[in-house]
């Protein structure tokens, strides 16, 4: 294991200082641009390993260089240098929406919107990056749905042009994450069709397995899960423990659907084993909250308190623009299980509300074993607390803010 140096930031503020005083500026920027040049490269090498089998140890290696990263990009923007931080951003696009690092959105939106913005193959490979990032990263957000339609457009008019058929493929995928969020679900699937037809014909087996998962709407669950199946499959050819584990995450949901709930066990056990090697904290956290669905239909509220707990946490650190619907209900169904019963019903209010939006978004679907559990538990709270007073908890928790909703969850009063 190699032995890094760190230094106060005193100690690197000065030391900067001291080389501009002793070299001038010309040797400051020189030395800035080597230091961006080394990550640029760093990050592009790393870039085709993010999807196949050497993703763990160079996800675990850009998790060392991410301050580096940021400072590689700071100094690229600041001396104007787009192309660069493109060929930065497209890279780290898989490493970011990983760990949550919304910055590489930013600095991808930034660089192809400067006064100088890059052209051809760089701008449409930025166009398709920013726009898989905004369904992913910021999928509570309408705004971001329509800024990944604009790209999607874009991006396959100039791949046409281009004549680069992955490209092609890419931006459709991109455009039918879009149509997926306007509840066009025909759209979506034709033009997963279309982008599928591409990876075939280039024979790309990743990009079929991602094109294959925009299928899996309007089916019944057979199909979608033979489509599932092999998606997963495509991407364990391929090495692609993270996707993988991600289809195995779907999955899940179909079992639960189908209360299969042994098989759904084996499925979210297995994908959240593989997330947690791989350091992947944006899936962890969507993983380990639908894990305390089953927890709870199970009636294993003590297992699943902890794991709520953890999921809370994970909001705080990497931010709000998560989806918190099914774990702001978990910690409702654990808090009254710890016996707060007025705590409870404020969280359930605000569970309620967030849900609605949720499932008016598309960031969740929830199946009928789902919503049994949610009536079964806030009948049982209901009976506990009386009618009266589980509406007036319910409709105080119904008016929190997301953020509010989190704090409560979190044993802290929302403040306002």
């Amino acid at each position: 294991e190699s032995v890094r140096y760190r230094m106060l930031e005193t100690i690197r503020q000065y030391a900067a200082q001291e080389l501009l005083r002793s070299c001038g500026e010309d040797e400051v920027v020189a030395a800035r641009d080597r230091h961006a040049g080394y990550f640029v490269r760093v990050a592009e090498e790393a870039a085709p390993a993010l999807a196949g089998p050497g993703q763990c140890p160079w996800l675990a290696r850009l998790d060392t260089e991410w301050k580096n990263l940021c400072a590689a990009a700071g100094h690229l923007a600041a001396e104007g240098r787009a192309d660069d931080v493109i060929r930065l951003g497209v890279s780290l696009q898989r490493f970011a929406v990983s760990r949550g690092y919304c910055d590489v959105l930013s600095w991808l939106n930034i660089a192809a919107q400067s006064v100088d913005p890059p052209t051809g193959i760089l701008l449409a490979n930025a166009l398709v990056a920013i726009g898989w990032m905004s369904e992913t990263l910021q999928r509570m957000d309408a705004g971001a749905h329509a800024v990944a339609q604009r790209c999607g457009e874009r991006s396959l008019a100039m791949a046409r042009e281009l004549g680069d058929r992955h490209l092609e493929a890419r931006a459709l995928l991109v455009l039918a994450g879009a149509a997926y969020f306007q509840h066009d679900r025909g759209r979506m699937r034709r033009l997963g069709e279309e982008g599928l037809a591409i990876a075939r014909e280039i024979g790309d087996v990743h990009l079929r397995g991602e094109l294959l998962t925009c299928l899996c709407v309007d089916g019944d669950d057979s199909e979608n899960r033979r489509l599932r199946l092999e998606a997963l499959d495509c991407f364990r050819q391929t090495g692609d423990d993270m996707f993988a584990a991600n289809e195995m995450h779907m999955l899940y949901g179909l079992d639960v659907r189908e209360r299969l709930f042994d098989d759904a066990r084996a499925h979210i056990t297995a994908a959240i084993a593989t997330a947690e090697k791989l350091g992947a904290k944006v899936f962890l956290y969507f993983m380990r909250t639908d894990y305390t669905i089953l927890l709870l239909i199970e009636s294993k509220h003590e297992e699943a308190a902890s794991v709520v707990r953890s999921c809370l946490l994970t909001t705080r650190r990497i931010g709000l623009h998560l989806d918190v619907s099914e774990l702001l209900f978990s910690a409702a169904c654990c808090t009254a299980w710890q016996g707060d019963y007025a705590k409870a019903a404020r969280l359930h209010g605000a569970a309620d509300t967030e849900m609605s939006v949720a499932l008016e978004v598309g960031s969740i679907s929830w199946s009928e074993p789902e919503q049994e559990l949610r009536e079964r538990e806030q009948a049982s709270l209901r009976r506990l607390m009386g009618d009266e007073a589980y509406e007036a908890g319910f409709r105080s928790g119904a008016k929190l803010s997301r953020s509010q909703g989190v704090d409560l969850a979190l044993g802290r009063e929302p403040a306002g």
